[in-house]
């Protein structure tokens, strides 16, 4: 199902907005709007959407912040921001929290189509390797803090990167970098990659070369590499919060010490 949300505070913007992607798409099964930042948090965690059209200045967080909180809640979902001239460096940070795109207002007809298509409609045609999907489900499981589930789905994944049809040393290495680089952005989106251990630890997986023939090696290196991104995201918060989650990956990356 393919699932648009337009954030936008203005009636008649969001009106345009639905006009031409009604008329020109068959294939969208959910257009939904919000108005304010509040209905749109709400809304999101409702719906898996596959696309966002985000104002900038709506009331409310402003649509920089909200585009983080879907990131970090929705990483499967596109962003795309709507600005006025004058607000450019702002939408241009935009780029920098790892939106998708940004239109500029007054926006074009074609370019609001051309960007359905990309973001929505093609991007569900396009079906998703194995692989793609351990590297979608493992970035899940960082991200809701599951540490269990990150480490399985990191052998998981390794397991289908050395599978006995990829011979090919150069494909295996790009598979590894994809898995590490793929991983480091999901660090980027927790404001965790500013580590060094973190850099340091992703550029010895990349740069050591008896990995592309040891999946045994490389395993224990993901798993020394999961459990230091966890252990970051524990530092990260300076007081206990109430979340259980926090207390079960503190015992899952220390069950073998002697805490009591």
């Amino acid at each position: 199902m393919n699932k648009i949300l337009l954030v936008e505070d203005e009636l008649i913007e969001r009106e345009a907005f639905k006009k031409i992607i009604y008329e020109n798409f068959n294939e969208i099964d959910s257009l939904q709007e919000a108005f304010n930042s509040e209905v749109a948090i709400k809304k999101i965690d409702e719906t898996d959407f596959d696309l966002v059209f985000m104002d900038i200045k709506i009331p409310g967080i402003n649509g920089l912040e909200l585009s983080k909180y879907i990131k970090k809640n929705s990483p499967n979902c596109s962003i795309v921001i709507t600005t006025a001239h004058d607000e450019f460096d702002f939408a241009h940070t935009a780029i920098k929290i790892n939106v998708d795109d940004f239109l500029l207002k007054p926006i074009r007809k074609d370019k609001i189509i051309k960007a359905v298509k990309k973001y929505c409609i093609d991007k569900k045609k396009e079906p998703k390797t194995n692989q793609e999907s351990l590297l979608i489900q493992l970035s899940n499981s960082i991200i809701k803090n599951n540490y269990f589930d990150a480490i399985n789905l990191s052998q998981k994944l390794i397991d289908q990167i050395y599978e006995p049809s990829n011979e090919n040393l150069h494909k295996t290495w790009d598979e590894i970098a994809e898995a590490v680089n793929h991983i480091v952005m999901t660090t980027k989106s927790l404001n965790i990659s500013k580590y060094n251990d973190l850099e340091l630890m992703s550029k010895k997986i990349l740069r050591n070369h008896k990995l592309y023939t040891d999946k045994y090696l490389l395993k224990q290196e993901f798993i020394c590499f999961i459990k230091m991104i966890f252990k970051r995201l524990l530092d990260q918060k300076k007081e206990f919060n109430g979340d259980i989650q926090d207390v079960k990956s503190y015992i899952e990356i220390n069950i073998k010490k002697n805490i009591t």
